[in-house]
């Protein structure tokens, strides 16, 4: 894995190189030992690794990532994107680009525990 002077992830999968932008990307869906990675714009890409493996680059990488969270087993969000909770529906909703609503369905106890590491 490569990085370069931005946060951005650089994976190699066995016939292709994937270039992320974290500061274009919404979140990151766990697919067995693949994550699907949703962007603002709307786009969607798969690549072949898993959450862990991913929150590990992010570890390693210099640039910043602290925008990056892992939420739950399911989700890495980026909450510069987050615009509302509902701890009633146990969910978390994201803008896109074009202002568009994405709502991700996450546990109580992954929600709660995330709620005191955003905000204490």
């Amino acid at each position: 894995m490569a990085t370069l002077n931005q946060p951005r992830l650089v994976l190699k999968g066995h016939d292709e190189i994937f270039f992320i932008d974290l500061n274009k990307v919404l979140y990151f869906l766990a697919d067995d030992h693949y994550a699907h990675v949703y962007y603002a714009s709307g786009y969607h890409c798969m690549v072949p690794y898993g959450l862990s493996k991913i929150e590990s680059y992010l570890d390693e990488l210099e640039a910043d990532t602290s925008f990056m969270l892992r939420l739950s087993r399911k989700y890495i969000i980026n909450i510069n994107k987050l615009q509302r909770i509902s701890t009633v529906k146990a969910a978390i909703v994201l803008l896109d680009d074009a202002g568009n609503a994405v709502t991700l369905q996450v546990s109580k106890a992954a929600l709660r525990e995330n709620l005191e590491a955003l905000f204490g």
